[in-house]
């Protein structure tokens, strides 16, 4: 071996093992933490798409806080008190800041990354997104609606070929309820402006999550044009005739290499255009449900003062109780609520299909 050779294996040692070559932070731990103690620490993982953050331990709830920042300094979320949590977060790289008031202490608070992929962060984010559409103002509502259906239903039957000696009875029933009724209707549709924007919001994040899609969509086609650019190269070498046997050879050996890697690239374009194309059918759903809670909204908002003059009439003449069917038909309000769950069942339908999709 001569010298020149030997000098470069040297280097190429060197550059393998030398210790200024540091491996990038993945954890963070506080350890049993003092008073007014300040840490910043940025955690990363070089060339990863995504990274999953894991947070555990404990800290003083509400006092002690461990802050987790994006590669842009933005803040993605802090975390305080008993902690066992998990998120994912595109990009290779996170700045954790812990911060403590000046009185109790507890055991502290690690944070660890892994290396994740693309297409789990968009997995877990529609996952959020859609958990907050489907739960935001709507959990307490459906609760209250569901059960004032059941309560004015059951009351109402009373009334049908009730004894007039029994009216004022059923009246003390029915009267409060539909007191409540109006005022459960009432502080659900005042909450609408609210309840809408924030869907609004998560709507224009599921748009930015396929704009992701597409844009790595793209990122495949190009990678597979390049590849499929070299394998016809390489085809084609094949078929020349002054190339020499080695070189043929050396060809073959790239024209299997390439032709494997194209069906894999291939199975991959497939798999994420069907991702989209649920994404897209998930969207729709969402939309869907977005627009059928707001007929919802309307439908309390308008009715509330129904159900309020109606109890105030109730409480003067108990004749006006018979007319409790001139009221909106309360099977409509059940009717909504039915398509709202059928759309729900939908969505957790296509979430199912998003979520077992894998590389």
């Amino acid at each position: 071996m001569n010298n020149k050779r030997i000098q470069r294996l040297i280097f190429i040692s060197s550059m393998l093992f030398c210790p200024f070559f540091v491996q990038a932070n993945t954890t963070y731990s506080t350890g049993p933490y003092q008073n007014r103690q300040y840490d910043e620490k940025t955690l990363s993982i070089p060339d990863a798409e995504a990274i999953e953050i894991t947070i555990f331990g404990e800290t003083e709830k509400d006092y002690d806080f461990i802050i987790i920042y994006n590669d842009k300094s933005e803040e993605i979320e802090r975390f305080t008190g008993t902690l066992r949590e998990k998120l994912i977060i595109k990009g290779n790289q996170i700045d954790v800041v812990f911060k403590a008031d000046n009185r109790t202490t507890k055991s502290g608070v690690t944070v660890e990354i892994v290396a994740s992929s693309l297409l789990n962060f968009i997995k877990s984010e529609f996952v959020s997104t859609t958990d907050v559409i489907l739960t935001h103002g709507s959990e307490e509502a459906y609760q209250a609606i569901r059960q004032h259906i059941v309560n004015l239903r059951k009351l109402h039957s009373t009334f049908i070929d009730i004894d007039e000696t029994k009216i004022d009875a059923a009246l003390k029933k029915l009267i409060p309820e539909l007191f409540d009724t109006a005022q459960t209707y009432k502080s659900l549709s005042t909450k609408q402006d609210e309840i809408i924007a924030e869907y609004q919001i998560q709507l224009d994040k599921i748009a930015i999550l396929q704009d992701d899609t597409l844009n790595h969509i793209e990122f495949i086609k190009q990678r597979q044009g390049k590849r499929q650019q070299v394998l016809e190269g390489e085809k084609s070498q094949l078929t020349l005739s002054d190339n020499t046997a080695n070189n043929r050879q050396r060809s073959q050996i790239l024209v299997n290499a390439y032709s494997k890697m194209l069906a894999s690239i291939g199975k991959e374009l497939d798999l994420w255009n069907n991702f989209y194309r649920t994404q897209g059918l998930l969207e729709a759903k969402l939309i869907e449900y977005v627009e059928k809670i707001k007929i919802l909204l309307f439908f309390l908002q308008t009715n509330a003062e129904l159900y309020e003059r109606f109890a105030q009439l109730a409480t003067i003449s108990t004749n006006e109780v018979l007319a409790l069917n001139d009221l909106t038909d309360i099977s409509q309000l059940a009717n909504i609520m039915h398509e709202i769950e059928i759309i729900e069942a939908d969505i957790q339908k296509y979430m199912k299909t998003l979520g077992i999709t894998q590389l």
